[in-house]
């Protein structure tokens, strides 16, 4: 009997030894209420593609926002550099 058991393997008697637990998983998850209604509807997808648009444009403000700022900030040195001589 040992003989025919080496012929499975450890990674067959590993999932032999854990059958119960699987199992118990298993039917947990098949038994698991979940939510039938879908509160989102197809006609939605419009609507939210307009309000992510909305963000992005925002987005796109503060990212020209912070190029400017950043802009501002290495003309600032340039000029304290050509001023003062650094570097």
């Amino acid at each position: 009997m040992d003989h025919g058991l080496q012929a499975f393997g450890p990674d067959s008697l590993h999932f032999l030894h854990k059958y119960s637990q699987l199992n118990d998983n298993i039917e947990y998850a098949v038994t698991k209420h979940f939510k039938v209604e879908i509160e989102i509807l197809p006609n939605d997808l419009p609507r939210e593609l307009a309000e992510r648009r909305v963000l992005m444009d925002h987005y796109e403000e503060q990212r020209k926002l912070l190029k400017f700022k950043d802009d501002v900030i290495w003309k600032l040195s340039q000029e304290l550099k050509k001023k003062y001589d650094y570097f």
